[in-house]
């Protein structure tokens, strides 16, 4: 590798011809060199292949990965992602327990203190008035000290969902690069960058509320017309935001400590924004479909536990002509563990399934890519 200059050099040689050359970023692995610069496309090299510029040795090529927009066959990566994640399930469960299901019970439990003891008054006029008033209903009757605990409990089930995601990034990512990281280095990996992440993702909600606020700002004062002309540019600008920031998980996970998330993120993009923007458009699908599958799944688990509701009471709420005037929030709720248990631990479990589907897709588009990562020091299992 004397032809190319150590990564972050300026100005590499323009004579080597355009080829596959071993990655000066990624031992094992080979870059398209493009006659000019080094551009995003990597493979995995070959067992016994030289690999050096002018030698015979072929990288193995999983998909038509080429020097194009350095992205794999839309095929290839489907299959990619399927399997890293049914392959991961057994890793991802343990920290999907540890995470995100005792806050989601913690909240549960705290809101059903807090709300047990109240009732609601008047619900039929938000129901079935045509224009109504929004104070006309009330709910009284708040057990006021346990809502701080609420609150906390929601600020703890945030940040799970960050540790959740952070460590089933850093999980497949490092599937996908082969090390197969152990579940408890992947949480303590989520734990450690959860400070990073939370600063970042923190700067980032200000500075896109601050530019929401101005644009708001500008277009009323621009009148009707300017208002309209502003909410039409958020559009496209809302779909630019949403690749940009596609890969923040997993960049916050596995990129080295000093890397700029954000651009890290960016970068999966540059030079390829509508094929990325396909990728994730598709990951969208996929997602749903794969959440409807896990709810029916899981529904028959719902039917076994009981929906812990009164339904009776429902019905009448719900009908105009029998509507009670006011009602106590424990008479609806007639077994609250069951209600928990059907609410909180199927629908982590499908969401926790989605998103394993999709940051399977987003690591794996990171790395193909060339994202920054840590080295492969992890422990593997």
């Amino acid at each position: 590798m004397s032809d190319f200059p150590a990564p972050g050099s300026d100005d590499p040689p323009q004579s080597t011809p355009p080829g596959w050359y071993p990655d000066p970023w990624e031992q094992g692995s080979q870059r398209w060199w493009d006659g000019k610069a080094w551009t995003a496309s990597t493979v995995r090299s070959a067992p016994n292949a030289a690999g050096e510029p002018g030698s015979s040795g072929e990288p193995w090529l999983p998909s038509e990965a080429g020097p194009g927009n350095g992205l794999s066959e839309t095929g290839d990566w489907v299959g990619v992602v399927f399997r890293t994640a049914i392959a991961r399930a057994g890793h991802v469960f343990p920290i999907m327990m540890l995470t995100v299901v005792p806050s989601a019970f913690a909240a549960a439990i705290f809101g059903w203190l807090s709300v047990r003891d109240a009732r609601v008054s008047n619900l039929s006029c938000l129901l079935f008035e045509d224009d109504p008033d929004v104070g006309c209903a009330s709910l009284s009757g708040i057990t006021s000290s346990y809502v701080l605990p609420l609150v906390l409990a929601g600020i703890w089930w945030l940040l799970s969902i960050a540790v959740f995601h952070l460590s089933i990034a850093h999980q497949l990512h490092g599937a996908l690069d082969e090390t197969k990281p152990s579940w408890s280095n992947s949480l303590q990996s989520g734990l450690r960058s959860l400070p990073r992440f939370v600063l970042y993702a923190l700067l980032t909600v200000i500075i896109v509320v601050f530019a929401y606020g101005v644009s708001v700002a500008v277009g009323a004062l621009a009148g009707p017309l300017g208002a309209a002309i502003v909410g039409l540019l958020w559009i496209p600008l809302t779909v630019f935001l949403w690749v940009k920031l596609s890969f923040f998980f997993v960049a916050a996970a596995v990129a080295p400590s000093g890397t700029n998330l954000l651009t890290a993120s960016s970068r999966v993009s540059d030079g390829r924004f509508t094929g990325v923007l396909g990728r994730l458009l598709l990951l969208v699908l996929l997602s749903a479909a794969v959440f409807i599958g896990s709810q029916a799944v899981s529904f028959p688990l719902g039917l076994i536990v009981g929906p812990g509701l009164n339904e009776s009471l429902l019905e009448s709420i719900v009908d105009e002509q029998r509507a009670p005037e006011s009602f106590a929030i424990v008479d609806v709720i007639t077994n609250p563990l069951a209600l928990a248990v059907s609410l909180v631990l199927i629908n982590v479990l499908t969401s926790s399934i989605v998103a394993t589907i999709q940051t399977a897709g987003t690591a794996a588009l990171y790395r193909e890519t060339g994202g920054p990562r840590h080295a492969a020091t992890q422990e593997t299992t």
